[in-house]
């Protein structure tokens, strides 16, 4: 993944502005994304884990990316699950983030609005 790449995402996710609770918001997000012509898995497993990516999301080159969208802050725990991930990159939507990072341990994250307290 490249900057241009955590850019585009950036500027793709500029406009959202997701509900605070985490059903809504993962529906939102995944008509959000169909509309600009992804394809959209939801609650797709994560290898050798319990959790679930909230979403994984193909362009139309094939590029897949998985989003999870947390709250203020996620585990590093957390973190490594999201790493196993074998496609192109791993997003961490947060809303309402006290610190904006272009990476923790590897994961990309961006800050969202939220319509409550993501």
């Amino acid at each position: 993944m490249t900057n241009n790449d955590l850019l585009f995402y950036r500027v793709l996710f500029s406009e959202l502005s997701l509900s605070d609770k985490l059903e809504e918001a993962r529906e939102e997000l995944k008509d959000y994304l169909e509309d600009r012509e992804y394809t959209v898995k939801t609650k797709v497993p994560i290898r050798g884990s319990k959790n679930k990516y909230d979403l994984v999301v193909t362009d139309q080159e094939g590029t897949e990316t998985a989003i999870l969208i947390g709250r203020y802050s996620v585990r590093y725990k957390r973190l490594a699950e999201l790493k196993r991930f074998k496609g192109d990159s791993v997003y961490l939507l947060r809303g309402n983030a006290r610190i904006e990072h272009d990476v923790i341990e590897g994961v990309n994250v961006i800050n969202v609005m939220s319509k409550g307290s993501l």
